[in-house]
C-alpha cells in the first residue's frame, strides 16, 4: 500500500511542480505586460486632462479663468495625474486587481468598464466566429493538401494560396467593402443593440452586422491556417514511423490520415488556443474599416483621444487572455501529445 502511495506521489510531483512553475511565469508575464502598457500611456506628450478640459470649453461653456483652473485641478485629481508616477502605477495595479479602471476621458463621466462591457460581446462574437470557422476549414484543407500534395489540383490550390498569402489584409477588406457595399449593396451594417440578450433576435442582429467583417478575416485566415498545416503535414510525412509504415505495406492514405493528420492537429490546437486568447484585443483594422462596434474601434478612438483608462482596460483583458491561454495550453499539452511528459521527459 505504501509502495502505491509513493508511486502515486512521485508521479504527481512533476505535475504539481509544472503547475506552480507555469503559474509563477504567468503572473510575471502579466505583470510585465501591464507595466509596459502603463508606461506606454504615460510616455505620451499629450495631457489627457487638458484634452478633456478643452472639450468641455469647446462645448460653449463660459468659465472665468479661476473656474477653469479649479476645474483643471479637479480633473487632474480625479484621474490621479497630480500624483507622482509611482503612485499612479500603484493605483493602476489596484484597478487591475479590482477590474475598475475609472472614468473614460473620451466618454466622461461614463466609466471605462461600462464602455468595455458594451463593446466586448461584439468583439467576442466576431473574433470567435472568425477564428473557429477559419481554423476548422484551414486545418482540414491544409492536411488534405499535405497528404495528396502530388496531385495537380492540389498544386494549383497551393499556388493560388501562395499568391493570396502575402496579400495585405487592408486590400482584401477594402475590396470586400467595395463589392458588397458599393456594388452589390447587400451589406447594410447598421444593426446595433446595446442591451444584448441570449435570444435569436440578438444573434441575427449581431450576425447581420458581423458577417462581412468576419468573411474578410476568414478568407485570409483560412489561407494562413492551410499553409501552416501543409508545411506541418509535409514535415510529418518525412518522419521515420511513416516511412516504416509504408515499407511494411500499410495503406498509405489511411497511414497518412491517422499519423500525419493527428500530428498536425496537435500542433494547430496550440495555435488555436493562442488565437482564442487574443480575441479580447479585437481586430482594430477590421472594425475600423467596417465601422464595427467592437473593442478594436474603441481602442482606436481611445488612442486618438488619449483615453488612458479605456486603453489600459482593453490592454489588461488582452494581456490576460493571451497569457492565460498560453499557460493553459502549455499545462494540458502533455495530455494532448503523449510524447511530451512533465519533468522534461519525452
Amino acid at each position: 500500500m505504501s509502495l502505491k502511495a509513493n508511486l502515486s506521489k512521485s508521479s504527481l510531483m512533476p505535475l504539481i511542480h509544472n503547475i506552480i512553475e507555469r503559474v509563477i511565469l504567468m503572473l510575471f508575464t502579466i505583470w510585465t505586460g501591464l507595466t509596459i502598457a502603463f508606461l506606454v500611456t504615460r510616455l505620451s506628450p499629450r495631457n489627457p486632462a487638458e484634452q478633456l478640459l478643452s472639450r468641455i470649453l469647446a462645448a460653449g461653456t463660459f468659465m472665468r479663468p479661476e473656474e477653469v483652473e479649479a476645474m483643471r485641478s479637479t480633473i487632474m485629481e480625479l484621474f490621479g495625474f497630480d500624483k507622482p508616477l509611482w503612485e499612479q502605477y500603484i493605483y493602476f495595479l489596484k484597478s487591475v486587481l479590482s477590474f475598475r479602471f475609472g472614468p473614460s476621458l473620451l466618454n466622461f463621466p461614463v466609466s471605462a468598464n461600462d464602455i468595455i462591457a458594451v463593446y466586448m460581446p461584439w468583439t467576442i462574437f466576431l473574433m470567435l466566429m472568425s477564428t473557429i470557422i477559419s481554423w476548422v476549414i484551414g486545418v482540414v484543407v491544409g492536411i488534405f493538401m499535405g497528404i495528396w500534395d502530388k496531385k495537380k489540383g492540389i498544386r494549383a490550390v497551393e499556388y493560388m494560396f501562395i499568391v493570396v498569402f502575402p496579400l495585405p489584409y487592408v486590400v482584401l477588406a477594402l475590396a470586400f467593402l467595395i463589392i458588397f457595399v458599393g456594388i452589390l449593396r447587400i451589406y447594410v451594417g447598421v444593426a446595433y443593440i446595446t442591451h444584448l440578450t441570449f435570444s435569436l433576435e440578438t444573434f441575427l442582429a449581431m450576425l447581420s452586422r458581423a458577417w462581412l467583417p468576419a468573411l474578410s478575416i476568414i478568407v485570409l485566415s483560412i489561407v494562413n491556417w492551410a499553409m501552416g498545416s501543409l508545411a506541418l503535414a509535409r514535415t510529418a510525412k518525412k518522419e521515420p514511423y511513416v516511412f516504416y509504415g509504408v515499407i511494411r505495406g500499410l495503406p498509405t492514405t489511411a497511414l497518412l490520415k491517422r499519423y500525419v493528420g493527428k500530428n498536425v492537429l496537435i500542433l494547430q490546437i496550440t495555435a488555436l488556443a493562442l488565437s482564442l486568447g487574443n480575441i479580447f484585443g479585437g481586430a482594430l483594422v477590421t472594425e475600423y474599416i467596417f465601422n464595427y462596434p467592437g473593442l478594436g474601434t474603441v481602442l482606436y478612438n481611445s488612442i486618438v483621444s488619449n483615453d488612458f483608462n479605456t486603453m489600459l482596460g482593453i490592454a489588461t483583458y488582452s494581456i490576460l487572455g493571451v497569457t492565460i491561454a498560453s499557460v493553459l495550453i502549455d499545462m494540458i499539452y502533455p495530455f494532448i501529445d503523449p510524447r511530451v511528459r512533465y519533468g522534461g521527459g519525452e
